[in-house]
């Protein structure tokens, strides 16, 4: 049996932080300074400007890394979103990046290139998919590991799926009923359900934020709570993983910029 290490939970850790797309800014050197992103009510326009948030990442109570998480505008209809995770923890030979492609079309985002790549010491784990909208059809674009599956309209990605969040509570402020969502997480797909948990204010550098409260329960137990920030366009503040109720990681947000 493999033994499990402190190393190996941290960079669980670390990784489950990053699949929900959580991020810091690796500039020390910069201030964090909240900047208010454009609010579009016209359906047909991306409601959501170019930024960059930062979050610090701890476990168990402990500072264990850092990420970055930019949304950038690359042509008129396109867009571009990466999250970068790293360790603090010099022995922890981990590094972590993860980025979407996609469109805005019918106030619905439409992805198209998902990709991610994780280094755990010796340990490789990668995916790059594409979303073939002309067919159909979700399609691997890594020769090792080939697979199609067949794609539904209203399918998002790993990190996509948080702006539709986003979306959705822009327009509803505060969900009656359970947010779903089917995600492509590679070569398989996950429902993602989102229950209502409350409003809560916040405590962050930049101030105090009013946020709504989400909740996500899968399988063994673990459960991930959302906080979602009202005066940045339900940008989430703050992240927690639980495990048997005990808080394993937590992500805080501690600058935004644009």
């Amino acid at each position: 049996m493999r033994q499990i290490t402190l190393a190996h939970l941290i960079i669980g850790s670390l990784f489950f932080i990053f699949v929900y797309g959580t991020s810091l800014n690796a500039r020390a050197s910069v201030e964090p300074q909240a900047t208010p992103m454009q609010d579009s009510r016209h359906q047909d326009v991306f409601p959501f400007d170019n930024y960059e948030a930062r979050y610090k990442v701890t476990w168990r109570g402990v500072d264990a890394g850092v990420s970055i998480h930019r949304l950038s505008k690359v042509t008129q209809d396109r867009y571009y979103f990466e999250a970068v995770t790293e360790p603090l923890l010099g022995f922890l030979p981990f590094h972590a990046s993860e980025s979407t492609l996609f469109t805005w079309e019918k106030n619905e985002i439409k992805p198209y290139h998902f990709q991610y790549n994780i280094n755990e010491g010796k340990k490789k784990r990668a995916a790059n998919i594409q979303f073939d909208w002309n067919k159909n059809k979700i399609v691997s674009l890594n020769k090792a590991d080939p697979f199609e599956l067949e794609l539904n309209q209203h399918f998002q990605d790993k990190l996509t799926h948080l702006f539709m969040v986003r979306r959705d509570l822009q327009k509803a402020k505060q969900p009656n009923q359970p947010i779903t969502y089917t995600v492509a997480t590679g070569d398989k797909t996950k429902t993602y359900t989102f229950e209502y948990v409350g409003t809560e204010l916040l405590k962050t550098p930049m101030g105090n934020v009013q946020a709504i409260k989400l909740q996500n329960t899968t399988e063994k137990n673990r459960v991930t709570t959302i906080w979602f920030a009202k005066e940045w366009h339900y940008l989430p503040a703050k992240i927690m993983h639980a495990r048997g109720g005990k808080i394993i990681t937590t992500a805080e947000i501690t600058g935004l910029s644009g």
